[in-house]
C-alpha cells in the first residue's frame, strides 16, 4: 500500500516537503507529503470557545480517481490520545484534479496535539 502521512503534532511537525513551491514558508515547514497529493494548506486556530481547529487541504494531482483515506487523532500534553470518530479512518474517492479538505475540532479543552494522516490506498 502506497502511503503518505501527514504528521502535524500540534507546532512539532516533522520533516521538510520536497514539492513545496516556497520551502520556506512556514505553513508548509514540515511536511511529509509523498503522495500524489499536493498540500495546499494547514491552518490552525483556536475558536471563541477555547477549542483548537484544524483544517488541511490537498489536492490530487493524479489524472485519474485517487483513492485516499484519512484520520485526525487528537492528544493531550501526556501524549495520551482522545478517541473520536475522527480519530477512525474515512475512505475518500477523490476525482481526477480532485482535493480533499479535513477539518477538525479538539475533542476536548486538554487537547493540544494532533495528527493528520492521509494514505493512498
Amino acid at each position: 500500500m502506497n502511503m503518505v502521512r501527514l504528521l502535524l503534532l500540534g507546532v512539532f511537525l516533522l520533516a521538510t516537503p520536497s514539492w513545496a513551491s516556497g520551502e520556506d514558508d512556514p505553513q508548509f515547514k514540515n511536511i511529509r507529503n509523498t503522495s500524489k497529493l499536493d498540500l495546499i494548506e494547514v491552518r490552525t486556530w483556536v475558536d471563541r470557545g477555547g477549542m483548537e481547529n484544524v483544517l488541511v487541504e490537498a489536492e490530487s494531482r493524479s489524472r485519474f480517481d485517487k483513492k485516499v483515506r484519512y484520520r485526525v487523532s487528537w492528544y493531550s500534553a501526556n501524549g495520551e490520545p482522545f478517541k473520536t470518530i475522527m480519530s477512525r479512518w474515512q475512505n475518500r474517492t477523490l476525482p481526477p484534479k480532485g482535493s480533499l479538505e479535513i477539518s477538525s475540532v479538539a475533542p476536548h479543552a486538554r487537547a493540544v496535539a494532533y495528527k493528520v494522516e492521509i494514505e493512498d490506498l
